[in-house]
């Protein structure tokens, strides 16, 4: 998955198998180098990153990539889940075990990630 930081905020995944890029839906906002992690069912939780502003502004939001069902490079899905504490007080340095609700309230599978 490929992202471009200044408007137009728009995503591209590649298909190793047609070697074509295909258009995904926006993001909410722009980041640079974020964190993708891979999540059951082939969605793609997107978080932090350098905001569009760049410098040190920190892109707080917490977004998930759901692929078109096909895996055809058809247009998935996008959507904020929330956002992460703005400051490390909030969440004490360690390691979490992150889980994502689907829209039935389900967990996901738990990936451990730390807070430095």
């Amino acid at each position: 998955m490929g992202c471009h930081i200044a408007p137009p905020l728009f995503n591209d995944t590649f298909n190793p198998l047609s070697e074509k890029w295909a258009r995904q839906p926006d993001m909410l906002r722009g980041r640079w180098y974020p964190t993708l992690t891979r999540l059951s069912h082939n969605r793609v939780l997107i978080t932090s990153g350098n905001d569009e502003l760049g410098g040190e502004f920190r892109n707080t939001s917490v977004e998930v990539f759901t692929p078109d069902h096909n895996l055809d490079g058809s247009a998935g899905t996008i959507k904020a889940v929330g956002t992460v504490p703005a400051s490390s007080s909030l969440v004490p340095a360690g390691y979490y075990m992150l889980f994502v609700l689907d829209t039935a309230g389900i967990p996901s599978v738990a990936k451990f990630v730390r807070v430095s």
